[in-house]
């Protein structure tokens, strides 16, 4: 019976082996399957990646797609092995452009599993309400695609959803989105909506989401009361909120969690201390709370989260002195403690901390000697000690930070001479020790190796004699900034020449006896976009002689520099939108086709003796025009039409006119002086509102106005009297004043805003 038996298998195995090979291939992929593959890779086109932003991952994956070929083995394709079903697809980065219709054979793909659609082109399209139909779907990824509108309550009904990401779209949600998430999404593992306008609060009942480990909800306009559950899951891993401003609350005590590995709670309103049961969160790896207004003490229970890897607190209103338990944090590559209220001196400790690439520690209060323990931190790129109250000089074997990158000590008081060996590291690309004491004289360093520095600041130190020639070999600087440096005798201008890839050049206010000859800085450095020479006398005689001025330069600065006509090359500097020619001795008009320049936004004519202005352009779109000369007549009626001024200053000439009620209705303007001239006349006129909705700083001193200000001009000046009115100085008299307040304030603000980690 045995024998029987096996001479049975082996005749089945026989006729099986046989018949493999006599019939024709077999496909595991179901032709109906196959055909709706290629229906949809038919709706759109594979776009050209040269300039694309993922050029570097993409590939089109549709490429090994052909119908003679089994579809079962297409890139980005996988089946189920029995019923040659499609169950998952992944057509990632596969450079897809066109709209994704409701009829799209995509939709035909029933028993779908997974589906990624991440980093194409989908036109702004929004999201069919269709992929309801797709029930069985566990992971959905459409981040970064380009789908635009409202996030159809359809994808709620697919309720295997195990991972779902819309992450960076231009999508928002309806107000009960999240709420109805929480409710029908129960198996949710992973979600993330960053990017996603949500503006809703989080339901409190979030914790219901028992399995969730990942949640990335970041810069989602959330609002109310930060919700505290989300440490009750007991799954959760990674939590990032960060972005989410008008979200507020305090953190809670924390109870021993085994899970939590990310926690990203940047820029929300978290008021009040860091709980000291913070320990008991042992397994978090980063930790980012910057910019949520905490006050008091670090609490020195941090020295029990020994797997910290990433630890950013700046930007908060933490005092009193580092804790010395942080050098207990072994495992941290980076730690910003910056823009806070720290006091005392970095603690020795931190000699501990041998993984660390980057440390900050700036604006703060920080006190005492470069701090001798940082030296036995070899791994450190990056290292910012900047506008603190660190004293003495800078050790003389800095080069022991080998793999230094930046070094950031501007605004203490250090003194002495600058260690040569800094230049020896071989990876620094940036120097910023502006606004110190050091002094002695300048050298560069004597390695033969190219020197990767890229940005030089030096300024306001006192450093004395020549600049050394050897500045030549730096010769990949794009940013160096040697203003007031007390050289003290004739400067060689020549040996900037070398620097053919200097980008922003700041020679201002050097105290050097002789001329530059601009017209062999523009020569030679022809990607000059910035360049600042306030306070040197400078020469344009030969700018005539000059083939080709730099085509991106945006700001020249030329403030004080004994000129005495209006420089006739600017014309042609079709990108310049900062023009400082104050404080010279220029005469005659202001040429007409200076308010031609295409990009000026900013012009600065003050302290010279123009007599007029020749005929104003009427589509003038600057912010700023200063103007403390001698001109006469009128206000050029044509600055009515500049909607974008931000800021007039035609302070201390000698002009005779009304007050400029026809500005009133200036969207943008926020700065008016008139001071010192000979206006005149009523500031009242009853048939017109007085206006100006922006206004913020106006200025009529010292003019020939009669009559009453009416106390009802001053009802609406709502900008005046804002609480975040405190970035504005108070008016007297001086040259920028208005200008450096107001501007200092938006660059404040924008910093805030765009400030990365």
């Amino acid at each position: 019976m045995g024998f029987l038996l096996r001479s049975i298998c082996f005749i089945f195995f026989l006729l099986n082996f046989l018949n493999t090979f006599a019939s024709p291939t077999r496909h595991l992929c179901r032709p109906d399957q196959r055909d709706a593959l290629l229906d949809f890779e038919s709706e759109f086109t594979i776009r050209n990646l040269d300039n694309d932003y993922f050029s570097s991952i993409s590939y089109p994956k549709t490429k090994s797609w052909e119908k003679s070929s089994d579809c079962c083995s297409w890139d980005g394709i996988t089946c189920d092995a029995n019923s040659g079903e499609v169950i998952e697809l992944d057509l990632s980065c596969s450079c897809f452009h066109g709209i994704l219709n409701a009829n799209s054979s995509l939709f035909k793909l029933q028993k779908l599993r997974v589906l990624n659609l991440a980093n194409n082109d989908f036109k702004s399209s929004m999201i069919p309400t269709q992929f309801n139909k797709l029930m069985e779907l566990t992971r959905l990824n459409l981040s970064d695609s380009w789908f635009s509108g409202i996030i159809p309550t359809e994808l709620l009904h697919l309720t295997k959803l195990v991972s779902l990401d819309l992450y960076s779209n231009s999508l928002s949600a309806e107000k009960s989105f999240l709420s109805k998430l929480v409710q029908n999404l129960t198996n949710l593992e992973e979600l993330y909506l960053g990017l996603v306008n949500i503006s809703s609060e989080i339901p409190q009942n979030i914790s219901n989401l028992s399995s969730l480990n990942s949640l990335s909800l970041d810069d989602c306009n959330l609002i109310g009361e930060f919700p505290s559950s989300l440490f009750l899951i007991p799954t959760i891993q990674s939590i990032n909120l960060n972005g989410n401003q008008d979200m507020e609350g305090t953190l809670p005590e924390f109870n021993v969690n085994n899970s939590l590995v990310s926690l990203d709670l940047s820029w929300i309103k978290l008021l009040g201390n860091i709980p000291y049961s913070i320990k008991n969160l042992k397994h978090l790896n980063t930790l980012k709370l910057q910019f949520c207004k905490f006050q008091g003490k670090i609490p020195s229970s941090f020295g029990n989260l020994t797997n910290l890897s990433v630890l950013d607190l700046s930007d908060n209103y933490f005092s009193g002195t580092i804790p010395s338990s942080f050098g207990n944090l072994f495992n941290l590559t980076y730690l910003d403690l910056s823009s806070n209220r720290f006091d005392g001196q970095i603690p020795s400790s931190f000699v501990n901390l041998k993984k660390l690439t980057s440390l900050r520690v700036g604006s703060n209060m920080l006190s005492g000697n470069f701090p001798l323990s940082l030296l036995n931190l070899t791994k450190l790129t990056d290292l910012s000690l900047a506008d603190n109250h660190f004293k003495g000089s800078l050790p003389p074997n800095m080069s022991l930070l080998s793999n230094l990158e930046t070094f950031d000590a501007s605004d203490n008081t250090f003194n002495g001479t600058l260690p040569s060996s800094l230049f020896n590291i071989p990876s620094l690309t940036s120097i910023v020790l502006k606004n110190n004491q050091l002094n002695d004289i300048l050298e560069f360093g004597n390695s033969s190796s190219p020197s990767k520095l890229e940005r030089l600041s030096l300024s306001h130190n006192h450093f004395r004699g020549s600049i050394p020639k050897s500045i030549s070999r730096l010769v990949n600087l794009y940013q160096l900034d040697l203003s007031h440096f007390n050289a003290g005798m004739t400067v060689d201008f020549s040996i900037f020449l070398q620097l053919k890839g200097l980008i922003d050049l700041d020679l201002s206010y050097l105290n050097t006896t002789n001329t530059v000859d601009l017209s062999i800085i523009f020569s030679h450095l022809s990607l000059l976009s910035s360049l600042h020479l306030s306070g040197v006398h400078v020469s344009t005689t030969k700018m005539g002689s000059v083939s080709k001025l730099p085509s991106r330069m945006n700001e020249l600065l030329l403030s004080g520099c004994g000129i005495t006509e209006f420089p006739e090359f600017v014309r042609n500097l079709q990108h310049i939108s900062d023009l400082d020619l104050s404080n010279n001795k220029i005469k005659g008009q202001v040429p007409q086709w200076v308010w031609k320049l295409p990009q000026l936004m900013i012009l600065n004519l003050s302290t010279n003796s123009f007599t007029g202005l020749e005929r104003f352009s009427n589509d003038f779109p600057r912010p700023e025009i200063i103007i403390h000369n001698k001109l006469v007549g009128t206000l050029p009626r044509s600055l009515k039409s500049c909607s974008s001024l931000e800021v007039l200053n035609v302070g201390s000439n000698k002009i005779n006119d009304r007050f400029p009620f026809w500005l009133n209705f200036l969207p943008k303007l926020q700065v008016l002086v008139l001071r010192n001239n000979k206006f005149n006349g009523l500031l009242y006129n009853p048939h017109q509102t007085f206006g100006f909705p922006k206004l913020q700083i106006i200025d009529i001193a010292n003019n020939h106005f009669t009559g009453n200000l009416p106390s009802h001009y001053f009802a609406d000046w709502n900008m005046t009297t804002r609480k975040d009115f405190s970035g504005f100085d108070y008016i007297g008299y001086g040259g920028s004043y208005y200008r450096d307040s107001m501007f200092e304030k938006k660059l404040t603000q924008n910093k805030l805003r765009n400030k990365e980690d």
